[in-house]
């Protein structure tokens, strides 16, 4: 007997165990197909991140995931997703229940009860259409994050809708899913099963002709922004979740995952009217080329950017109040506040990690937060073009009349950030002398 045979034989038997008479009716073509989906989920190399140490990996039909007992549900989801596999088969089936592959138990359905909580899946629903038995694997409870229902019937809904449509236009796509998990988050239900503060999702076009990799980083809240405001480098996922996607590509194809090509994919499903004016990447932005640093940015506290900034001269500050009112979006990352930068927001922050003791909320026309002095300016400023045009006037006219009495000190650590992991020799703020 041949492993396809064989493989057919468990296959048939483990969907007459879970389904009705009716259901296990499926055609040998089908079981073909869902053999070959099976051979393919162990043969993508390219396609699962490395194993977590202590954790069990899961495979099902359609996925494979590595089961977290601690937080009570996937550190990760991988799976292909293919043109003809985005084709609707089966209809939704709403059939939570507990996983019966995961060895130590998964979450139920009590854990998330009246908890204000959706079951968000990881590997959605929408992916896993193309047949029955795929369709209802896909509400294994294995499968499921708590999500506030704003971020998963909203943007996280939105960036899945937006992967089928590219599963469809670039005929194949890796792609990788899960919850941000570390230590102290809040949970619920008996299991004590952990609510992410952000999801993740990474996604990697093989097809060609160009090779190309994208990653989002989502805060687990509703949003209003753009897709592209999420979109980060592969690296940069693998930097905020200590997860090695993809750790089998060749050495030229990681190439891919220390980039991010913005424009390399379709928003709008014409590519046409996609550019680096409508969606400009970090490095296009006209702030770049008048700020006396290169490079990128990807996080705000301890990026090379500020400690680029921050050097002893004055320039610096007249440059960054210029761009004050600036509100085209740039890739740098604001995940505490569920956005990205624009240029006006880059100024602004940097021009208050390089001045101690600018009055911001004062000259914003606001209280003082005790809580998040940053909040006034996020929450209040940003809101508004004409109270970006006001802030700036009157930063500017503070500096003008205080650029004298400014000096420079030095220290090892930011402004505003507790940024205790990245120490720069060179680091420093400017001060009113006394």
């Amino acid at each position: 007997m041949n492993l396809k045979t064989t493989l057919l034989i468990l296959l048939s038997a483990c969907f007459t165990s879970a389904f009705s008479q009716q259901d296990s009716a499926i055609k040998l073509i089908d079981l073909n197909h869902y053999f070959d989906s099976a051979v393919r989920l162990h043969s993508i190399d390219p396609g699962c991140p490395a194993i977590f140490s202590g954790q069990q990996i899961v495979t099902h039909t359609a996925y494979n995931l590595s089961y977290n007992e601690l937080h009570e549900q996937a550190s990760w989801v991988c799976y292909e997703l293919t043109k003809d596999e985005t084709i609707k088969v089966a209809n939704r089936t709403d059939n939570f229940r507990v996983d019966p592959l995961v060895n130590t138990g998964s979450a139920d359905n009590k854990d998330y009860s009246k908890s204000g909580y959706d079951r968000g899946h990881l590997a959605p629903a929408g992916d896993m259409s193309w047949s029955e038995i795929t369709m209802s694997e896909s509400f294994y409870f294995s499968n499921m994050s708590p999500q506030l229902p704003g971020f998963n019937r909203g943007i996280w809904k939105s960036l899945e809708e937006k992967v089928r449509d590219w599963a469809i236009e670039y005929e194949s796509l890796y792609i990788v899913t899960g919850p941000v998990l570390k230590p102290g988050l809040k949970t619920i239900g008996e299991n004590k099963v952990s609510v992410p503060d952000y999801y993740y999702k990474v996604l990697l076009d093989l097809t060609g002709p160009e090779i190309k990799g994208i990653g989002f980083i989502m805060p687990n809240a509703s949003s209003a922004m753009p897709l592209q405001s999420f979109a980060v480098s592969i690296d940069s996922v693998e930097k905020f979740t200590g997860i090695n996607f993809y750790s089998n590509l060749s050495d030229d194809l990681q190439k891919v995952e220390e980039t991010l090509c913005i424009t390399c994919w379709d928003w709008y499903g014409n590519r046409e009217q996609v550019s680096n004016e409508t969606i400009p990447s970090l490095d296009s932005i006209k702030y770049i080329k008048e700020m006396p640093y290169s490079g990128s940015m990807e996080n705000i506290c301890g990026d090379p950017l500020f400690w680029r900034i921050v050097v002893q001269n004055k320039d610096n500050i007249e440059a960054l109040i210029k761009l004050l009112d600036k509100t085209t979006m740039t890739k740098a990352v604001v995940l505490e506040f569920g956005g990205y930068y624009t240029v006006g927001d880059i100024a602004y922050s940097a021009i208050s990690e390089l001045i101690a003791g600018i009055p911001a909320y004062k000259l914003l026309g606001a209280s003082k937060s005790k809580s998040c002095g940053y909040c006034v300016y996020w929450n209040q400023l940003r809101q508004s073009s004409a109270n970006r045009k006001k802030f700036k006037t009157s930063v500017n006219s503070w500096y003008q009349t205080n650029a004298p009495l400014l000096g420079w000190v030095k220290s090892k650590k930011l402004l505003t950030c507790d940024c205790k992991d990245f120490p720069h020799p060179n680091g420093g703020h400017f001060a009113i002398k006394k």
